[in-house]
């Protein structure tokens, strides 16, 4: 008498390996609006960090944004802003399509070279700042004592 496997023996494993397979898929897959709430936490944290810091350094920093990314900087003995390239402040890439857009600073609408400030005083700018990914987008905002806050995502 020969051994082996029955076809439905075969088939039985191969559907139970497909299923695995599949959950495995949608684990792995973010959605776009997750994907946008964890870099609008990540870039919540960064802002409540940089206020901290510049409290704790007695030093103003920066956050600035363009087309690629964003970074923080911040002022050098000769008042002129210099990257900061240590972490937590390196500079951070926005991989396409996730963009960020610099809505308004100090209630006034944001240009292309604004830059959202933390003082060593703990006082701040407020801020508007939006994150969109694909039909996403999430604001960030930020109030003169440096709170951040995130507003759900929207679909546009």
């Amino acid at each position: 008498m020969s051994r082996g496997f029955t076809l439905l023996e075969i088939l039985v494993v191969m559907v139970i390996m497909g299923l695995v397979a599949s959950l495995v898929v949608v684990n792995f897959a973010q959605d776009e609006r997750s994907e946008l709430s964890d870099e609008a936490e990540r870039l919540r944290l960064l802002m409540e960090y940089a206020r901290d810091e510049a409290i704790l350094q007695g030093q103003t920093l920066a956050w600035s944004l363009d087309k690629s990314g964003y970074q923080f900087a911040r002022l050098d003995g000769q008042d002129k802003w210099v990257a900061i390239s240590d972490e937590p402040f390196r500079r951070r890439k926005l991989a396409p399509p996730l963009y960020a857009r610099l809505v308004s600073v100090n209630a006034a609408a944001a240009t292309p070279d604004s830059a959202i400030l933390f003082f060593p005083s703990g006082l701040n700018q407020a801020y508007e700042l939006e994150l969109v990914l694909k039909s996403s987008r999430v604001t960030l905002t930020g109030d003169a004592l440096g709170r951040v806050r995130i507003i759900p995502p929207a679909k546009t």
